[in-house]
């Protein structure tokens, strides 16, 4: 059996979950979690209560226990560039190469869509029915239409990011995305869904801003046809598998859109092109990605 420690928030709990299900599933080895986040922002609250998902065999470890695991920890190179700190985590295709069974893999990152098969996350990370119910009656009492071609959705991220100047968006990236989505469709009006509704109307005063539960807030990204989304872990698994092939912005270089004059924070996520993630740099041009890293400006 293998196992993962989940770490941080729901973004960061769902992408070690699916690594962990998707190294069982090509070594056939069974799999089990601890069914607790370790540090996040809800106490250990099991965040993910909301999706129907499989945790296996049961496990019951707490972060840097070992017990009767091996350990395998992902690479993290520290780069210091420009006065910038920043951490990048290259894609390891030795988990897959030699896969031990009995292993704890601890993913401080894992933010590479090499590591995924589309169909298993639209499989592994379906939301409760009776939870899609009872979401669709909240947006129709709040008027929010998710089969509107003219919606778009945008994803805020604020939070702890707020105090982090190289991480937090600059303003200046949402009013280019947001002119590119006029552009592609003059009759485009926009909802924000956020985890912090006080920032979200400093930076968007003129937008409708909700904060829902965690749950409603991933089902409306997962179901906008349009989405510009944060530099957020949030955001990734909930894009990729909306059902309605969404058109997407998300920011250049990810975790360092504002200050990178080449380099990628904190993975190679540009690989997310291929399920419809489309680039947008500080100068307000889209880009996408082929498999081999080949840019191509949309």
């Amino acid at each position: 059996m293998i196992t993962t420690y989940f770490t941080g928030n729901l973004g960061n709990g769902l992408i070690q979950y699916n690594l962990i299900r998707e190294i069982a599933h090509r070594a056939n080895l069974e799999f089990g979690f601890t069914k607790r986040y370790f540090f996040d922002y809800y106490g250990g609250k099991l965040q993910s209560d909301f999706l129907n998902l499989d945790y296996g065999y049961p496990v019951d470890i707490n972060y840097g226990e070992t017990k009767n695991f091996y350990m395998w920890r992902e690479k993290k190179i520290s780069n210091y560039v420009n006065g910038d700190y920043y951490d990048y985590h290259p894609f390891q295709n030795d988990v897959f190469e030699n896969p031990k069974d009995n292993t704890i893999y601890v993913f401080s990152c894992g933010q590479d869509a090499r590591y995924f098969d589309i169909n298993h996350l639209k499989e592994w990370n379906q939301i409760k029915k009776e939870n899609v119910e009872n979401y669709n009656k909240v947006l129709e009492y709040h008027k929010i239409n998710l089969e509107d071609e003219n919606l778009c959705v945008i994803n805020v991220r604020g939070g702890e990011y707020v105090y982090i100047p190289n991480l937090i968006l600059d303003v200046d990236y949402w009013k280019k995305s947001i002119e590119i989505m006029i552009d592609k469709n003059p009759k485009v009006y926009f909802a924000v869904v956020t985890d912090d509704v006080d920032y979200a109307r400093q930076i968007l005063p003129k937008m409708n801003v909700y904060h829902f539960t965690i749950g409603l807030d991933y089902y409306i990204i997962n179901h906008a046809k349009n989405l510009i989304l944060s530099n957020s872990s949030f955001a990734i698994i909930p894009s990729v598998t909306n059902p309605n092939n969404p058109f997407i912005i998300a920011p250049k270089y990810w975790a360092r859109y504002n200050v990178s004059n080449g380099y990628w924070a904190s993975s190679d996520i540009w690989t997310f092109s291929k399920w419809g993630f489309n680039f947008m740099n500080r100068e307000g041009k889209l880009f996408s990605y082929s498999e081999n890293g080949e840019e191509k400006i949309l």
